[in-house]
Formats: C-alpha cells, structure tokens, sequence
C-alpha cells in the first residue's frame, strides 16, 4: 500500500516534465501577457521535440522496462535517450530563473527539476545516462535561447 503511494506520487511529481505541464505553462504566460517566456517556451518546444526525434531516429537505445513498439512513431517513444522530462524541466527551470531572477522561484523549480529528474529514474523510464544527457541538452538550448532571443 504505502510502495504504490509512494510510487504513484512520484509519478505525478514527474508529471511537472510532461507535455501537458509544459503547455499549461505556455497558456498562462501567454493569457498574462508574459509573451518573453510564452516566446523561450514555444521554441525551446518545438526545438527540443526536432533533435529528440532526430536523435531517436538514429540512436535507439531501450527503455529499462522495454516498450513494444510496430511503427517509427512507436519506436521513437519506446526510445529512451535522451530523457524529454528532463528536458523540459531544466529549460522550465533555466527560463523561470532567468526571466524573473529570484531565488525563491529558482529554488522552487530546481527542488522540483531534482525530483523530476529522480522520478524518471525511479519509475525505470530512463537510465542515468539519458536524464544527465537531457538535463545538459536543455540546459543548454535554453541558453541559446535566451541569448538569441
């Protein structure tokens, strides 16, 4: 009883690296007129989406708890590397700090990055190498990002 809580409320931890998040984060900026951040997320979007797709379309690496998989669209799913949480979540992180330069939201989404970061881990959706690669590929795109744009 207590493993499945603990496993679901991890899961849901690790939601905060998900697409959905990610989009509700792009809507409120947008409705707030924050158009800056709604601008850093909808390229880091669309551009992290491009090279996970091309990397996983060249590199297949298996899940820790392998997935089936009967087309490429399947196939790049069922790819483990690099980690998109992890992705998402340090870009979050990278353009949430830089946009309003507070510690104490700096703090809150890098508490919630780390716990991401272990979810995906925990919940055997990537290996090690694929969260580490992640975190570095968004890290550093949202810096290009924020540098070009």
């Amino acid at each position: 009883m207590v493993v499945k809580l603990l496993k679901e409320t991890i899961a849901d931890i690790s939601s905060f690296g998900a697409l959905p998040f990610y989009l509700f984060l792009m809507s409120l900026f947008l409705i707030f007129n924050e158009i800056i951040l709604f601008t850093w997320l909808f390229i880091g979007l669309i551009l992290s989406f491009a090279f996970v797709i091309v990397i996983r379309i060249f590199y297949f690496k298996e899940r820790p708890e392998k997935k089936e998989y009967k087309n490429l669209f399947e196939k790049i799913d069922a790819s483990t590397f690099p980690s998109l949480h992890s992705w998402r979540i340090v870009m979050i992180l990278v353009f949430l700090s830089s946009y309003y330069r507070s510690i104490y939201i700096a703090s809150l989404f890098g508490i919630i990055a780390l716990l991401v970061l272990f979810s995906r881990g925990y919940l055997k959706k990537h290996y090690f190498t694929d969260i580490i690669f992640g975190s570095l590929f968004g890290l550093i795109m949202a810096l290009l990002i924020i540098w070009i744009v």
